[in-house]
C-alpha cells in the first residue's frame, strides 16, 4: 500500500512537471519525492502521452499556437480539426512516439520558402528547426511534441495556400480584378506531403503552370544568389547640367555601370572595359539592360536609366517576389493556348501550355494615365479580329475627341475617325455635322476608328 501510494504522487508529480516545464517546488515532501520519479523512467513517457490529445484539442478548439509567430490559426484550422480527430494518437507527424519518415524533409521545405518567393519567417521555419532539434534528442515532452506537430502543419498547410492561391485577395487591390479564386484541397494535399511524395513535391505540383512563372523562380534565385555575393557599387548621377551619356562620350562612372551590369548579366564576364570613355561592350550592355527593363534600347544613359540600374539587387528580388504573387492569382488555366500581356513590360507572350513554346512575342499599347490605364482581366478568347476598328469609349469621345471635332471639321478625317449609324463593319460614314456631334455625344450615332497605323 505504501508503495503504490508513492508511485501515485510520483506519477503526480511528474506530469505536473511536464506541463509546466519545471519540477522546482516550494514543497519538501514532493521535492524528496522527485527521485524515485527518474528511476521509474519508464512511466513518464505514458503520462506524457496523455498529454497530447488534450493539448491538440486545446489548440484546434481556441484557434491559438502560442509557438507561432502568427498565433492565430483560424485559417487552417478548419482543415486540420478532421485530419487530427482522424488520427487515433491525436498526431499527423509522428507514429507514436517515432518521427514520421518525412518530417526531415518537411521542415528543410519549410526552411526554404524563399524559394518559393515566400518568406521563412512567417511559416516559422526557425521555431520548426530549434523544436526539431529537441524532438531528435529525445528532450521534448508530450505537450512540446503536439505543438511541434501542429506547427508543422499550421505551416505546411499555409505554403500550400499561399503557392496555389496566393497570399493576397486581388479584390483589396482595388485593380478591378475580379477572377473567381481557385481551389484546393488542403486536407488531400497535407496527406500527400506527409504520406506521398513529401512536401516540396506537393508544393511544386500547386505552382501557377506558366511559363512566366517558372522564369520568374529561376529568375529570383539568380537575383537571392547576387545578393548574398554584395550588392555592387551604385552608378554615379550624372553631372550638373549634363542631360545624358551618348556612346563614345566620357563618363565618369564606367567601372561602376560595368561592375552592376556584369553581375546583372548584361556584360559578358570575360568582356573587358578601361579607362572612362562609354564604349564598346559597355554600350551594348546597356542596350541589353535598357531591353530588359521596358527602357527604350538606345544605348543613351540618362537618368531614368541610372535609376533603373541603381536599382538594389535585394529591391529587384522583392519585386520578382510580387510577380509571383501576381501570377498565382490566375484562375485555372485550360490546357488550351494562352495569351498574357504583361502590362509594366508593355509586352504579349502567347504560349502552348502544354509544350511551353512561345510562338509569338509582341510589344503592346498600354494607357498609362490615371483615367486610361490598361484594365486587368483574364477571359476566355472567342474569337480575335485582325485590323479592328476602335470604338473610344463615351469618356475620350466627350473629353477629348469632340472638342477638337466642334472646333476643326476635319478633325475627324485625320485621325482617320468616321461616323456610323450601327456597329456593322459596312456601315456607311455620316457627316461630322454639329448635329451628327451631337448625336454622338447622346449615344444616338457611333465614332469609331478606322484600321490603319494609326489605329489605337
Amino acid at each position: 500500500m505504501y508503495k503504490f501510494g508513492l508511485l501515485l504522487l510520483t506519477l503526480l508529480i511528474a506530469s505536473a512537471a511536464s506541463c509546466r516545464g519545471s519540477s522546482a517546488t516550494s514543497d519538501g515532501v514532493a521535492a524528496a519525492s522527485a527521485a524515485p520519479a527518474a528511476a521509474q523512467a519508464p512511466s513518464t513517457p505514458h503520462v506524457a502521452e496523455n498529454d497530447i490529445g488534450p493539448t491538440v484539442e486545446r489548440v484546434l478548439t481556441s484557434a491559438e499556437h502560442p509557438g507561432l509567430t502568427w498565433s492565430a490559426i483560424s485559417d487552417v484550422t478548419p482543415v486540420l480539426k478532421p485530419l487530427y480527430d482522424s488520427e487515433p494518437d491525436k498526431l499527423l507527424w509522428f507514429d507514436g512516439a517515432a518521427p514520421a519518415p518525412l518530417v526531415d524533409a518537411t521542415i528543410a521545405a519549410i526552411a526554404a520558402a524563399g524559394d518559393y518567393g515566400l518568406d521563412p519567417d512567417d511559416y516559422d521555419a526557425a521555431f520548426l528547426q530549434e523544436r526539431w532539434a529537441a524532438v531528435k534528442a529525445g528532450t521534448a515532452t508530450g505537450p512540446e511534441r503536439a505543438h511541434f506537430d501542429l506547427a508543422i502543419s499550421v505551416a505546411a498547410a499555409r505554403m500550400l495556400r499561399a503557392v496555389h492561391v496566393g497570399r493576397v485577395d486581388p479584390a483589396t487591390m482595388n485593380w478591378g480584378y475580379s477572377v473567381a479564386e481557385k481551389k484546393i484541397d488542403v486536407i488531400a494535399a497535407l496527406r500527400e506531403a506527409r504520406q506521398g511524395k513529401g512536401l516540396r513535391a506537393t508544393l511544386d505540383s500547386l505552382e501557377p503552370p506558366v511559363s512566366h512563372y517558372g522564369r520568374a523562380r529561376k529568375t529570383l534565385a539568380a537575383y537571392r544568389a547576387m545578393a548574398r555575393a554584395g550588392e555592387p557599387e551604385a552608378v554615379p548621377d550624372l553631372a550638373k547640367g549634363q542631360t545624358k551619356i551618348e556612346p563614345g562620350k566620357p563618363c565618369a562612372g564606367v567601372p561602376q555601370l560595368a561592375a552592376r551590369l556584369r553581375v546583372f548579366g548584361d556584360l559578358p564576364a570575360g568582356s573587358s572595359v578601361t579607362g572612362t570613355t562609354y564604349a564598346g561592350p559597355l554600350v551594348a550592355a546597356v542596350k541589353s539592360f535598357q531591353g530588359r527593363h521596358g527602357l527604350e534600347a538606345d544605348g543613351v544613359i540618362g537618368a531614368t536609366t541610372i535609376k533603373a540600374l541603381n536599382v538594389t539587387v535585394a529591391q529587384r528580388a522583392h519585386q520578382i517576389e510580387l510577380a509571383m504573387e501576381r501570377m498565382r492569382w490566375l484562375p485555372e488555366l485550360s490546357q488550351r493556348p494562352n495569351v498574357f500581356v504583361n502590362v509594366p513590360l508593355f509586352r504579349l507572350w502567347a504560349t502552348d501550355p502544354v509544350s511551353g513554346d512561345e510562338p509569338l512575342r509582341m510589344n503592346v499599347v498600354v494607357g498609362k494615365s490615371l483615367n486610361h490605364q490598361t484594365p486587368i482581366f483574364v477571359e476566355q478568347m472567342e474569337y480575335v479580329i485582325f485590323r479592328p476598328y476602335w470604338n473610344p469609349p463615351l469618356s475620350i469621345i466627350r473629353n477629348e475627341i469632340l472638342p477638337h471635332a466642334r472646333k476643326d471639321p476635319a478633325y475627324l478625317d485625320k485621325e482617320d475617325m468616321e461616323i456610323v449609324a450601327s456597329g456593322a463593319d459596312n456601315a456607311p460614314q455620316l457627316q461630322a455635322t454639329p448635329d451628327n456631334l451631337s448625336q454622338v455625344l447622346a449615344g444616338r450615332l457611333f465614332l469609331r476608328q478606322r484600321p490603319g497605323p494609326h489605329n489605337a
